[in-house]
């Protein structure tokens, strides 16, 4: 895989860090970052970069996550707009240390994204939520 060095790349990136946002792309380690972010195809990883399972074969980061973040769904609504996204995939870490497992997380995402965002189209793939 070439390294990532277009422009598109490159602004991608700034949106995600200037949102201070985790993506799977970057927490995995995906080898396909720059012809995804090239082609503005983002998936965003909500309720931090932290999980608290350790499966064998994932590359995410596993340990205690920090607390939640409120203002999270604002953020990633903003991206999407910023990215204009015409779709944008919403994922997350395992958060068995939150009593609902992040749902309402997810939801207050997919809200803040419809209100700034109402043409997008989302993909929510969710953790089981033990």
């Amino acid at each position: 895989v070439k390294a990532p060095t277009s422009p598109i790349y490159t602004q991608t990136r700034d949106i995600v860090r200037s949102n201070k946002l985790a993506t799977v792309c970057e927490e995995a380690g995906c080898p396909n970052i720059g012809e995804c972010w090239h082609q503005k195809h983002a998936s965003f990883m909500i309720l931090g970069s932290i999980c608290t399972r350790a499966c064998a074969f994932c590359n995410v980061a596993t340990g205690i996550p920090k607390a939640l973040d409120i203002k999270e769904p604002q953020r990633v609504a903003m991206a999407v707009a910023q990215m204009e996204l015409n779709h944008v995939v919403i994922t997350s870490v395992d958060r068995d240390d939150l009593a609902d497992g992040g749902a309402q997380q997810f939801a207050d995402v997919v809200l803040a994204i419809r209100k700034l965002s109402p043409q997008t189209t989302i993909e929510v793939l969710t953790p089981d939520f033990r």
